[in-house]
């Protein structure tokens, strides 16, 4: 009896250890979106965020959907790289300051609280008159991007699909062997009417892009609100998660 008490016990601290990973994951997952998508009053859009990627024993493709709330809400659909599916959702509630992933397969949920500046708003006209003007003044830099030298370079402005986008081009001297970002040469376009990134692409040192991160379909209406709510049938996890 007590060998089978030890076994269920033993199942039940790896479903938590496994469900402490991917709950690990998706807020990683979050912040990239995060950085990705301004946390910002006012702008409310919703995409298809298109992840790219060729790399050695590491190739494949993968669309899910993004959205962000006129509140500053994000919702983030996190996609598994092997089927192609909804694996988790990652919503970020920024009235309630709490962050709540859902595993969209076993229809678990979980809610953790979130720390984050008070949100601006979206900017006015000619206060992004005057932010596109000292864009274009910007002059190639040597800055310390997470602890690593970078060389930065700006690549202007471009106009693609109606919006008007701004480039950089970063050179970090060095990478960390834990990054999974492995890559030294990276290009970002910003969208700033938005304040979101809507490409992101790391070169290998043959200048080959071979992480690609876009986002397609853009949409600037309000996305349906249900996005940043916990759909009906879903179980809390774990069981003394704050509501």
């Amino acid at each position: 009896m007590n060998s089978s008490f030890g076994a269920i016990l033993s199942d039940e601290m790896r479903t938590r250890i496994r469900y402490s990973l991917i709950f690990a994951f998706c807020f990683l997952s979050a912040l990239a979106a995060n950085a990705q998508m301004s946390l910002i009053k006012g702008v409310p859009f919703e995409a298809t965020r298109t992840r790219i990627i060729d790399l050695p024993g590491d190739n494949y493709t993968v669309s899910g959907m993004v959205a962000r709330s006129s509140n500053g809400s994000t919702y983030e659909e996190v996609i598994d790289p092997k089927t192609g599916e909804i694996n988790a959702i990652q919503i970020l509630d920024a009235l309630g300051r709490r962050s709540i992933f859902l595993d969209v397969k076993r229809r678990f949920y979980g809610i953790y609280p979130a720390k984050f500046a008070p949100l601006g708003n979206a900017p006015s006209k000619e206060a992004l008159e005057k932010h596109i003007e000292v864009l274009k003044t910007l002059k190639p830099t040597r800055t310390v991007e997470d602890g690593y030298d970078t060389e930065t370079t700006y690549l202007g402005f471009r106009t693609q699909d109606g919006f008007l986008e701004f480039g950089r081009r970063m050179v970090f001297d060095s990478v960390p062997a834990s990054s999974r970002l492995q890559q030294k040469i990276w290009e970002d376009w910003t969208v700033p009417a938005l304040s979101i990134t809507i490409e992101k692409t790391g070169f290998d040192a043959d200048h080959k892009p071979v992480q690609i991160i876009r986002l397609s379909n853009i949409r600037t209406e309000e996305p349906d609100p249900r996005l940043f709510e916990i759909p009906p049938g879903y179980t809390p996890w774990p069981a003394n998660s704050s509501k």
